[in-house]
């Protein structure tokens, strides 16, 4: 059996607790970034990678990016 690591805003919601709103609103402000935290499918929807939500949860950054203000602050 395979786990997918992709999901629809709605299941993003169940798993992560932000609603809806929250998600498409950190997607369209640039806080989540398209290819990290979410993809756009084929048929043009939002579809959430919880693999990249989780490293953005803990403040990890990919190689050769900064570390947020944030990110130093919190930990």
């Amino acid at each position: 059996m395979s786990i997918t690591t992709c999901v629809t805003i709605k299941k993003a919601e169940e798993l992560t607790g932000y609603t809806e709103k929250a998600i498409n609103t950190k997607i369209d402000e640039g806080v989540w970034r398209c290819g990290k935290e979410w993809h756009k499918a084929p048929d043009g929807r939002r579809i959430i990678d919880i693999e990249g939500y989780e490293r953005w949860v803990k403040g990890i950054k990919d190689e050769g990016e900064k570390q947020t203000a944030q990110g130093r602050r919190n930990h």
